[in-house]
């Protein structure tokens, strides 16, 4: 008996595929957008001192969503209500800092606060660059008193230090001499101690015994 050959399982289609399909922007859209944006820049251009800066705002606000109209690959399928959306949040927004003094005090306070803490990399950047990080007091204060530069006056030595070192322990040299320095040190140190109590005297030469006995028995 022939065991039944199981079908994969079917997966469902997404939400896009079972949408229709919406033709793509026609040519003869994106011209017409094209030849609008072309007329309201120009009138704005035009007509720029009977407008003023708001007026040109205005017209600059439908130029760009033209350019991006007309770029759209797909204009139909533009959800026009999040867009509305978003330019009624702005409207919002804006209104409340200009014309609510609350707000735009909160608003001048986080300003400060934010102002503040990105001048703590000013600080550190005049700590590692000195005056470099001040190109004030190069460009218009020539004769300006040089502030200590990190980058150029600690960093190469510690640079050369590492480099160096790593070198050192690349070749075992630095095993060898940190090895002779704790020897060195733990001789003094050992005599030093046997001189002045008889007691660590006593242990130092039971250590030393324990050592010689384990290795004559490793030996044997």
């Amino acid at each position: 008996m022939q065991a039944e050959s199981v079908s994969p399982v079917e997966t469902l289609p997404s939400a896009t595929e079972l949408a229709p399909q919406k033709p793509p922007t026609p040519w003869t859209w994106r011209v017409g957008i094209a030849v609008g944006i072309l007329l309201i820049g120009g009138f704005a251009y035009i007509l720029r001192n009977v407008i003023g800066p708001r007026g040109q705002a205005v017209a600059g606000i439908f130029c760009f969503f033209g350019l991006v109209a007309m770029f759209s690959s797909n204009l139909r399928a533009v959800n026009w209500r999040t867009i509305g959306w978003g330019i009624v949040l702005q409207v919002i927004l804006a209104v409340l800092v200009l014309k609510v003094p609350f707000v735009h005090d909160i608003l001048v306070d986080v300003k400060n606060v934010v102002t503040h803490f990105i001048d703590f990399s000013d600080k550190g950047a005049e700590f590692v660059f000195g005056n470099l990080a001040r190109p004030g007091d190069i460009a218009l204060n020539p004769g300006k008193e040089m502030i200590f530069m990190f980058a150029f006056k600690a960093l190469p030595p510690i640079l050369f230090i590492s480099a160096f070192f790593t070198m050192l322990y690349h070749y075992g040299i630095l095993q060898r001499i940190v090895r002779a320095m704790a020897l060195v040190w733990f001789t003094s140190c050992a005599r030093a101690a046997r001189k002045r109590s008889p007691w660590l005297r006593m242990f130092s030469w039971a250590r030393l015994k324990r050592r010689s006995s384990s290795n004559l028995t490793s030996r044997a």
